[in-house]
């Protein structure tokens, strides 16, 4: 965690959880319970995450879809998780996303997509799955 100026350091232990979550496993539940302050009806206090969405680490190679070592962080690995984990096409020609979203990099990935989709790349069905997924984020 962090200290003053000190990046957020994501531990060994915690990096193996983070990357053992599939799309499967992505839901409010999780999300709230381990990355956000969430009210704990047991105490009745507010309790900190388990991980931060700032916690930083290095994906290496093949950790996930990456090609090379890539500098990330949970948030951003979630995030890839979540919108593009049920798309294997869509995640073919994205790469790793480590980049905040913003809504013109949200413009420009759907471009990317809807090229493929063109170039027949990528089925219409499998995009649907991506627009429902980026749908559960609003």
């Amino acid at each position: 965690m962090r200290k003053g100026c000190e990046l957020y350091m994501l531990s060994e232990q915690d990096k193996a959880f983070v990357l053992n979550i599939k799309y499967e496993d992505i839901s409010y539940e999780l999300i709230e319970g381990t990355f956000c302050n969430h009210y704990n009806p047991q105490t009745k206090k507010m309790e900190k995450p388990r991980i931060s969405f700032q916690e930083e680490f290095t994906l290496k190679k093949g950790e996930y879809i990456n090609t090379e070592d890539v500098r990330t962080n949970v948030g951003q690995y979630i995030l890839n998780v979540a919108l593009y984990g049920n798309c294997p096409n869509i995640q073919k020609i994205l790469g790793y996303m480590a980049i905040p979203y913003t809504k013109s990099v949200i413009g420009d990935t759907e471009s990317k997509i809807i090229r493929a989709m063109m170039d027949g790349k990528v089925e219409t069905t499998e995009y649907i799955r991506y627009l429902n997924n980026i749908q559960w984020f609003n």
